[in-house]
């Protein structure tokens, strides 16, 4: 029996299936060897998400966010990878779900948080005008230790709050909404901004960008997507950055993938993209050379976000 039933083990499970009833037939023994394995690599993720060594092994990417109009302007996106000893680069959408079902994630986003602002108080001691965003499970919100860890890091680093975003992610599973709700402003009173990730899909919808006082959204990249050749699609894209806007909200979008559709997310009001149109998720070595051609193409840059009060 599986320990788990996420969707990343059903997909992935039924993903290989697919291949093993295309490679040899179907067969129950394969099928139960298969399930075996899917266990055994379940509890190897979970022991090292355990492991106090862990902190060596995880590393951030930087996924530049720009202008929609001008494609300037200089923002990033901290992503979160995992280089296991054993297993090598693990998904986040693997190891963030089991860290979330253990109650692991205070660790990882901790991590996240020192890192980030080590990064962004180099770069703004070099002169990069920089803003970041970080990703944070709504469950983080249901303690106070996202708030001490966020307050506590920016006045060890000098870095002022309003240069760092904070996505938060899909409101499920949250057990007190009133606290997580009550967190969010405090961190939004402690001068950061704050992003609800994912706007579109799952539960990150209208309802919460009605209740949750966010400075902006990012939609969905599987919205985006699916815009690609579908006018159904592009009027929910539209819809989505006209609500948003009504609402006194930016709007970013992720998943932007070529110039068409830059273009159609431009000439609707779109605020920022984000995606591999722009760039792919950069090393911290890869970053600044990627920041100084900016600077070398648009010398008036700016930060890309503008943070509202």
């Amino acid at each position: 029996m599986l320990i788990a039933c996420s969707s990343w083990l059903i997909l992935l499970k039924l993903r290989l299936y697919l291949n093993l009833i295309k490679l040899n037939g179907y067969c129950r023994d394969k099928e139960l060897q298969l399930e075996s394995a899917m266990d055994a690599r379940y509890e190897q993720l979970l022991n090292g998400l355990l492991d106090p060594r862990l902190d060596e092994q995880l590393e951030l990417r930087f996924q530049p966010v720009v202008g929609c109009r001008a494609l300037c302007g200089v923002g990033v996106e901290a992503l979160l990878r995992w280089c296991h000893p054993q297993l090598g680069w693990v998904s986040p959408e693997e190891f963030i779900a089991i860290a979330e079902q253990h109650a692991l994630m205070r660790r990882l986003t901790l991590w996240v948080i020192k890192t980030s602002f080590n990064y962004l108080q180099r770069w703004l001691r070099q002169g990069m005008c920089v803003e970041l965003s970080m990703n944070v499970s709504m469950l983080d919100l249901e303690s106070n230790y996202l708030l001490a860890a966020l307050r506590a890091a920016a006045e060890h680093s000098g870095v002022p709050p309003a240069q760092v975003i904070i996505e938060l992610t899909e409101t499920a599973g949250v057990q007190n909404p009133v606290f997580a709700l009550r967190q969010v402003k405090r961190i939004q009173r402690q001068g950061f901004h704050v992003a609800l990730d994912d706007f579109g899909s799952g539960h990150a919808g209208l309802l919460q960008l009605a209740a949750l006082p966010v400075n902006r959204v990012k939609i969905d990249r599987c919205i985006v997507k699916a815009c690609e050749g579908s006018w159904q699609h592009q009027r929910v894209l539209i819809g989505l950055i006209e609500i948003a806007h009504q609402l006194g909200v930016d709007v970013v979008a992720e998943g932007v993938e070529n110039a068409q559709v830059q273009a159609l997310l431009n000439a609707n009001g779109c605020d920022y993209v984000q995606g591999y149109f722009i760039a792919s998720p950069l090393t911290v070595e890869e970053f600044k050379p990627w920041y100084q051609q900016q600077i070398k193409t648009h010398p008036k840059v700016r930060c890309a976000y503008k943070g509202k009060g």
